[in-house]
């Protein structure tokens, strides 16, 4: 991609093209996420020990589909910013498929 083209690209994917696991990677990231497209992204390319982190705010009508396959000593987490700071609010759910995954943290 040249530069043109990154600079049509927003902070938050600019974040995304940077630091999404793959391509050999071990896992272990962590990728802080602000909307549906980005944690969709993100859950798409989880791997064993990364952390997905919703951003602090209010996510209304949110559809989080947490899939995927952590490891044993290595879940998938999917975790608020703060604490009692992400709140899922109207007809928000977290649908959860796989095994080893990990919710922290998210207020209904």
């Amino acid at each position: 991609m040249g530069i043109l083209g990154l600079l049509r690209l927003s902070v938050l994917e600019l974040l995304l093209l940077v630091s999404t696991p793959g391509a050999g990677s071990a896992g272990l990231e962590t990728l802080t996420l602000a909307d549906i497209r980005s944690f969709d992204a993100a859950v798409a390319s989880a791997a064993p020990g990364d952390t997905l982190t919703l951003a602090d705010g209010v996510w209304r009508d949110a559809v989080l589909r947490f899939r995927g396959a952590g490891a044993m000593g290595l879940p998938i987490v999917l975790r608020a910013e703060t604490p009692g700071r992400v709140i899922l609010t109207g007809t928000s759910r977290v649908v959860i498929t796989g095994e080893y995954l990990e919710v922290n943290g998210l207020w209904f």
